[in-house]
């Protein structure tokens, strides 16, 4: 707020408000957010067209009209298992149902994780 100090004294008690409001995600962006945006707007005509997000198996006229996109979709999932990719684009690809949800990730992780705690008890 000290560097808002020059703005008009009878107009700052309105500066908390107002600033609070504003999104600054939306000024931060940057090419890759806009290739991100396109990739998943791609993905959702192809849901609209299909019915579902499942990219591999597709007759080769079509897996060659999608390749890219299959690609793309490959390198998110690899990123969510590995917890790189952001939330909120982890959250839009599982709602439309491209990625499991966390809990069927974490499920499909805990008979290893308990296997492990049980092998490391017995020693």
């Amino acid at each position: 707020m000290q560097a808002l100090a020059w703005f008009a004294p009878d107009l700052q008690p309105l500066l908390p408000s107002v600033y609070v409001q504003v999104d600054l995600a939306a000024f931060d962006r940057c090419p890759a957010d806009d290739e991100w945006d396109l990739r998943l707007g791609e993905l959702l005509a192809f849901k609209a067209e299909h019915g579902h997000c499942q990219l591999a198996g597709l007759p080769p006229p079509q897996q060659a009209r999608w390749a890219g996109l299959a690609a793309w979709l490959a390198e998110q999932a690899a990123a969510a298992a590995a917890g790189q990719l952001p939330g909120p684009r982890a959250a839009q690809l599982v709602a439309i149902g491209a990625l499991p949800p966390p809990a069927a990730q974490q499920t499909a992780q805990q008979p290893a994780a308990a296997a492990s705690q049980q092998a490391a008890e017995l020693n």
